[in-house]
């Protein structure tokens, strides 16, 4: 009987395992949706205001923006569980998403200011770059419980 309990037990942190993976996958792609609008929006501000040949930088302030209402989304409803220190965090956010958003703006230079190419479509294959790169980061750097 000890050991069909033992297994049972086994069994259930497998599933409590498996439920909180979906549940933060899910909470991701919400949370990603949610950034990625609000970079849009910002990048598409920022695009008509810099004006043409500018996109790189109108690129920079979208990501800056996408990346705090990611940053807060993270922290606050993707990985609640995960949470410590606020200035730990964020010390290992900055350099994660500053380096996310350099190649970014190099991708939108090289996109849309050299070749000019729609900037839209420079912003769907920076997201997608994004969208990898932030979910393991986030996970396994900046939202990982201990110390670096």
């Amino acid at each position: 009987m000890d050991q069909r309990a033992s297994v049972s037990e086994t069994d259930a942190e497998q599933d409590a395992g498996k439920s909180i993976l979906r549940g933060e996958v899910g909470r991701y792609v919400v949370n990603g949706a949610a950034a990625t609008l609000i970079d849009f929006t910002a990048l598409q501000i920022a695009s008509s205001l810099l004006g043409e040949g500018m996109t790189w930088l109108a690129g920079g302030v979208g990501a800056a923006v996408g990346i705090t209402a990611s940053f807060l989304g993270s922290r606050y409803y993707v990985f609640p569980h995960r949470r410590g220190n606020w200035r730990t965090e964020v010390a290992r956010f900055l350099p994660l998403y500053g380096v996310l958003a350099l190649v970014r703006m190099a991708l939108f230079y090289v996109w849309s200011d050299v070749y000019g190419l729609d900037q839209n479509i420079g912003f769907v294959i920076a997201t997608g770059v994004q969208v990898v790169a932030t979910f393991f980061g986030n996970k396994y750097l900046v939202f990982r419980n201990g110390n670096l």
